[in-house]
């Protein structure tokens, strides 16, 4: 399993991107298909990142912090860590990193690269479709 880590509020965490960061983003990103609820977490954060969606980071962190029982950083703390680490860096590159990270591991690889055709297939037939018009 792939784990990252990062600092926040002068504290290290590791961040677990193993089933419960899975079930973590299944549940806060959903979508509806066949009037069922149906989680698509590693699928839409993969949208998110492709486009850099400084957004999506908080979500990926807390996700990742799943399984921190004790001292458990906030969202206001989380935010702040990534502020810091997005001015350092950039959100394209942390954005970038996150992607790298999900598509070398074993649990995430897949999806993730389904993700990514599903979402070039969408681009070229957008891009067809305003072409036709």
């Amino acid at each position: 399993m792939i784990t990252l880590n990062i600092e926040i509020d002068g504290k290290g965490y590791e961040l677990n991107f193993g089933f419960g960061f899975l079930r973590a983003l299944n549940d806060k990103y959903k979508v509806r298909k066949n009037g069922q609820d149906i989680g698509a977490g590693l699928a839409m954060t993969t949208g998110y990142l492709i486009d850099s969606d400084p957004l999506v980071l908080p979500d990926i962190v807390e996700a990742g912090l799943h399984h921190v029982k004790k001292d458990k950083p906030g969202k206001e703390k989380i935010e702040e860590a990534l502020m810091a680490i997005i001015e350092e860096k950039g959100v394209e590159e942390v954005s970038e990193g996150f992607l790298n990270t999900f598509r070398e591991s074993a649990l995430t690889s897949k999806k993730v690269k389904q993700a990514e055709e599903q979402i070039e297939k969408q681009q070229k037939k957008a891009k067809e479709q305003a072409e036709n018009q």
